[in-house]
């Protein structure tokens, strides 16, 4: 069964409902997955916390704190006011954390069909690299394709995090070009060069 069950994500609810029902969303996300922790299957709830706007966003934020969520996604570039990524994840985010004397795990989205008008379609590199070095950002997910994603993987020297910093693969049709043909239980990264052995990529 699952592990994970991811509510409230870009291509589904959020730009659906508005903010009280994205909540409602995280409430019933959050109990079941509860429900089923205390009766023996451990499954974490992770809520997709990105609103239009810079308010939005934060209460979604406070609200995820609240019910205990286990960690979190955001896209930033889909949120209209957050002009400077690196200043709201640190600055906006971090206060929030700050407040509740605890931070969850943040995960970053990238996908240029949800870039507010106005927006850059895509993150930058250098901006994610920053991004890496806070204790609460984990990760990357980069749906696009497959020259953006070597990129971001030509950049991850320069992720200096602490911790694992996955980049994940939201195009799953590129999972087939990431690989090569299996051998034996394991694939391995298509890398040529043998650049990135120890790049941690999941699709």
């Amino acid at each position: 069964g699952a592990d994970i069950i991811f509510a409230a994500g870009t291509n589904g609810e959020w730009n659906r409902l508005d903010n009280p029902r994205r909540q409602k969303v995280f409430d019933l996300t959050v109990e079941e997955c509860q429900r089923l922790t205390n009766a023996g299957t451990p499954v974490e709830a992770w809520l997709g916390i990105t609103g239009h706007n810079r308010a939005e966003t934060i209460e979604n934020l406070e609200h995820a704190m609240d019910l205990a969520a286990d960690a979190l996604v955001v896209a930033p570039l889909a949120i209209a006011d957050a002009s400077n990524v690196v200043e709201f994840v640190t600055r906006d985010m971090g206060q929030v954390f700050e407040r509740h004397g605890r931070a969850l795990p943040v995960f970053l989205y990238e996908n240029a069909d949800i870039a507010a008008p106005g927006k850059p379609l895509h993150l930058d590199p250098r901006d994610v690299a920053e991004l890496s070095r806070l204790a609460y950002v984990r990760g990357v997910k980069v749906t696009a394709d497959r020259e953006l994603l070597d990129t971001f993987i030509a950049a991850a020297p320069s992720f200096i995090a602490k911790h694992p910093f996955p980049i994940y693969a939201g195009n799953a049709y590129l999972i087939f070009d990431l690989f090569t043909p299996f051998s034996g239980l394991l694939g391995r990264i298509h890398d040529p060069d043998h650049k990135h052995r120890e790049l941690p990529l999941r699709g």
